[in-house]
């Protein structure tokens, strides 16, 4: 059994690479993860290259974005191939 990691940055792009992935691998009984990743740190404007960690809020905030898109992505892939 295929297991088949679809990276998305919630683009239409990669909602297209989704969807041609699905319906490709779909018939050999592929498994499908969803996966998103974003950084804790960010380019801080003080200084060239500064990075710094994230506020505990704006990850956290992040994160929880991250999870409703992602859980708003398989909602809609199951609505169009229920057996993905």
């Amino acid at each position: 059994m295929r297991q088949i990691l679809i990276p998305t940055d919630f683009s239409e792009n990669s909602w297209s690479a989704a969807l041609y992935a699905i319906e490709l691998f779909m018939e050999d009984g592929a498994v499908f993860h969803l996966l998103h990743a974003f950084s804790p740190y960010v380019v801080a404007p003080s200084g060239p290259m500064e990075t710094h960690i994230m506020d505990e809020t704006i990850y956290r905030a992040a994160e929880e974005n991250s999870k409703r898109e992602l859980n708003a992505i398989k909602t809609k892939l199951l609505e169009i191939h229920p057996k993905a």
